[in-house]
């Protein structure tokens, strides 16, 4: 895939902010591909398998994709093994306060959070 200058510099936005935590996780990696551009793909097990793989086409997309890791990891670590669809308030306080340092980062992609919250 081609981005569009602007397309391809935002994406770059977003990797950046969420770096740390694409660098730590152990169920996906974050890509570039000459054919396709960044492509994250998904992992699974020890050896990790490649579960699937998704060609990232916006920053949104891919924010929306990161904010939702984010949220189910502060869900994992508060002991939950449930959705963010099912959090109690508890889980989605902490769930907020995950995604605090992200969204201050990215602002004008804070509505990306409510949408997940709005499915609760």
């Amino acid at each position: 895939m081609i981005y569009q200058k602007e397309t391809k510099k935002e994406i770059e936005r977003v990797i950046a902010t969420f770096h740390d935590h694409i660098k730590q996780s152990q169920d996906y990696d974050l890509l570039w591909s000459n054919k396709v551009g960044y492509v994250l793909l998904s992992l699974s097990g020890q050896p990790h398998t490649v579960e699937s793989a998704e060609a990232i086409q916006t920053a949104e997309q891919l924010c929306d994709q990161m904010l939702h890791d984010v949220a189910m990891d502060a869900l994992i670590q508060s002991g939950s093994e449930h959705t963010i669809d099912l959090a109690n308030a508890n889980e989605i306080k902490r769930i907020k306060k995950a995604w605090d340092p992200y969204i201050k980062t990215l602002p004008d992609y804070a509505y990306l959070c409510d949408i997940q919250l709005s499915k609760h």
